[in-house]
């Protein structure tokens, strides 16, 4: 079986090409004045405006294509090797669950997703990890790097006036990008069911990331913090641990939709399994 060789290959890379000439010349239309600075494309350039453009949203895979198109120093945004994510970034229900395997590049997705979310859309985001060590690490390691690998994204994360030009509210738990923030918060619940680093965050969007190495308790607590928001949406995002629980579970109340790869011998659509 080839996933490279399927017509639905074929066809998702000709969605991309054609999404992205269509949305890359109405980058200049979406540079803003931000405290002053001009927003900047992946390649540092300040774009001139192009008239007769409309300033609608910048669809997700269209962003992470534009703004990221490196996702770290290196690393280059990959679809070739990712053709199953094409899907993943168009989807808009207000509730995802991403039930997968390792090294998807869902993690990415994510990321993209929280940004995206802050800077286009000004959502609050609040993007929970199992424990606090997870968050610093992720944090470190991956959400840092993304910023310095855009030229954009290091732009639009705002600068503060803390001693030595280091980045306003710009901290391992915390991003801010233009006037919204990013809450990176780990899962920890008390005996009595208490998580006031939750709490204490009034969100628009929700990630979990690894629900199922998380206290079964901090998703309930987390989604209560999006009660007020217009946009309310949640992403679910982990490998499973056993059936029926963690996102196994919330994957069977969804729609149950697989990415499906065609024999090139017998012509069937089906499933990777192992």
């Amino acid at each position: 079986m080839s996933v490279l060789g399927s017509e639905r290959y074929r066809l998702a890379m000709a969605l991309v090409e054609r999404s992205r000439r269509r949305e890359i010349p109405r980058l200049a239309s979406l540079a803003r004045n931000d405290g002053g600075g001009q927003a900047r494309n992946d390649e540092g350039e300040h774009p001139e405006p192009i008239e007769g453009c409309s300033g609608r949203e910048m669809g997700l895979l269209t962003w992470t294509i534009v703004r990221r198109a490196r996702l770290k120093p290196g690393v280059s945004f990959d679809l070739v090797r990712h053709p199953y994510l094409v899907a993943l970034y168009g989807e808009r229900a207000r509730e995802v669950v991403v039930y997968k395997a390792g090294q998807m590049g869902a993690s990415e997705y994510a990321i993209s997703y929280a940004l995206h979310a802050a800077d286009e859309r000004a959502a609050t985001v609040l993007y929970v990890f199992p424990t606090d060590t997870h968050v610093s690490d992720f944090s470190a390691a991956r959400i840092g790097p993304a910023i310095e690998a855009s030229a954009y994204l290091d732009s639009i994360v705002v600068e503060g006036g803390a001693a030595g030009g280091r980045r306003g509210a710009d901290r391992v738990t915390l991003k801010r990008v233009r006037d919204r923030f990013v809450y990176l918060r780990g899962a920890k619940v008390s005996r009595d069911g208490k998580a006031a680093q939750l709490k204490a965050v009034d969100a628009d969007v929700l990630v979990l990331d690894e629900v199922d190495e998380m206290d079964s308790r901090a998703p309930t607590i987390a989604e209560k913090r999006l009660g007020h928001s217009e946009i309310g949406e949640t992403r679910w995002v982990s490998t499973p641990s056993y059936p029926g629980v963690g996102i196994h579970a919330k994957w069977q109340e969804s729609d149950q939709r697989e990415w499906m790869v065609r024999c090139e011998h017998c012509g069937e659509w089906q499933p990777l399994t192992i």
